[in-house]
């Protein structure tokens, strides 16, 4: 009897672990597939609706997945088109509606700023350029980028810049041409430059893009040769020469952001570097190959509100590009506390190198505004915030007429320039613009001791350049 109770015990175990798993319909029953029966999306008052859903990677009708919706949120945020995003989904009898809340940025950017230049035709004679322009960030609702620039005063110009994402996929495209009539700084010339554009560039992971560009160039010098003889002081006046030169220049860029903001990092890398050559057709002009890059690093400072940042450019030829290529330093963008042109004005020079410092911290932050009239026509203008800004400054360039002599400390065709001094921003981190005062004090270029002097005019600008 003992024998068959523990025999008939051992069956009842071996046939419970025998026995068929749930099956998945069971498993179905109680965890039913949900499906997206809605998309309510809301706030996108400009930028389409097939461009949120491309991006969201969600539409009606398809299996719900809270992954992909955090996911498709993550991807909208990149696109650097609004102020805030909130994804989120609700249970309607069984399924899925999923909203999407948007506040879209202020599309249309204007941008002003004007320079002044110490020289003209070879002499001490200042004169004044302005220049402006109106950016549309998300052009027909879909993510394309038309720009407008516009020159006057001694400088007259105006361009065209218009670039178009290839969505869904990565792959995007650009066009655009500029024509700019100007006076020479050294030369008593007159230029007259028509150029082009046409881009094809594809993103490359989250952060980065490769493009290749071709560019066309027309250029027209006038010269007028004025000589004057040892023996006398009069001018002798030639007749004009007119320089034609066309090219067709080739560019492979790459470019990869890492910062944790577009406007005002406090951390982050940015990369650029391109590689280009006018060896597809130059007429009147040198063929040469040049390589460009550009590292900035942001940190943080001494205390939390305070930011570091770095900017390194370098330009290098294999070759010497001649006359028209001339690389010169001085004023936006290169090294401030000179004029334009100041560096690189007694020899052809076809490589540079610069690096810039700043130390950037906050001196005092208005309470919110409220801007009459345009707040009642969208909420960002009901609460502006906008603050200023100080800056310590420290900038340092390099020309050379070789790449043996641009690290050298004894090089003989090599001229330098150094200048430090502080500035002013006005920053209005609601539509991520701001205004800048720059007072540079500059050194000597012909001499080698530090000789500062204090700047003419302080240099303005619209937007941090780095």
């Amino acid at each position: 009897m003992r024998f068959n109770s523990f025999f008939l015990l051992f069956l009842m175990v071996l046939s419970l672990s025998l026995a068929p798993a749930p099956s998945s319909a069971q498993d179905s029953s109680e965890t039913p597939v949900q499906k997206i029966v809605q998309l309510i999306i809301h706030g996108n008052r400009v930028t389409k609706t097939e461009l949120i859903k491309e991006y969201l990677g969600l539409d009606t009708g398809m299996v719900y997945d809270s992954l992909k919706l955090l996911k498709g949120e993550k991807a909208l945020e990149s696109t650097n088109l609004f102020f805030k995003v909130d994804v989120f989904s609700l249970i309607k009898s069984g399924n899925r509606t999923v909203y999407i809340m948007l506040s879209e940025k202020p599309y249309l950017l204007p941008g002003l700023s004007g320079e002044i230049y110490s020289r003209k035709y070879g002499k001490d004679d200042p004169w004044w350029r302005l220049r402006g322009g109106i950016e549309h960030i998300n052009f027909r609702g879909r993510m394309e980028v038309l720009k407008t620039t516009f020159s006057i005063w001694d400088w007259k110009g105006i361009g065209l810049a218009w670039q178009k994402p290839l969505t869904p996929t990565p792959y995007y495209l650009g066009l655009g041409s500029n024509l700019d009539f100007y006076p020479d700084e050294v030369r008593n010339t007159e230029h007259t430059s028509v150029s082009g554009r046409v881009l094809f560039g594809r993103k490359v992971l989250d952060n980065s893009r490769v493009s290749l560009s071709i560019l066309p160039l027309l250029k027209r010098e006038i010269s007028t040769w004025i000589t004057t003889p040892d023996s006398t002081e009069t001018k002798i006046i030639t007749s004009p020469d007119t320089l034609v030169i066309k090219e067709v220049f080739n560019i492979i860029s790459w470019l990869s952001d890492f910062r944790d903001n577009h406007f005002d990092p406090s951390r982050g890398l940015y990369f650029y570097s391109d590689i280009r050559s006018n060896h597809l057709h130059s007429r009147n002009s040198r063929p040469y190959i040049q390589h460009a890059a550009e590292l900035r690093l942001h940190h943080p400072g001494i205390f939390d509100d305070n930011k570091v940042v770095y900017r390194f450019y370098s330009i290098l030829r294999n070759r010497d590009g001649g006359w028209v290529h001339r690389i010169q330093l001085g004023g936006e963008g290169t090294v401030r506390g000179y004029s334009r042109q100041a560096l690189g004005n007694q020899f052809i020079a076809n490589n540079s190198i610069m690096l810039s410092m700043e130390y950037r911290f906050p001196i005092f932050e208005f309470p919110a505004m409220r801007v009459p009239l345009l707040a009642d026509y969208s909420d960002l203008f009901s609460s502006v915030r906008y603050r200023i800004d100080g800056a310590l400054i420290f900038d340092y360039g390099r020309v050379s007429n070789d790449i043996s002599e641009i690290l050298s400390i004894k090089g003989r065709a090599v001229q330098s320039g150094t200048a430090i001094g502080f500035g002013l921003r006005l920053m209005v981190p609601t539509f991520e613009r701001s205004i800048c005062a720059d007072f540079v004090f500059g050194d000597n270029p012909y001499t080698e001791e530090l000789d500062f002097k204090l700047p003419g005019m302080p240099h303005l600008y619209l937007d941090l350049f780095f």
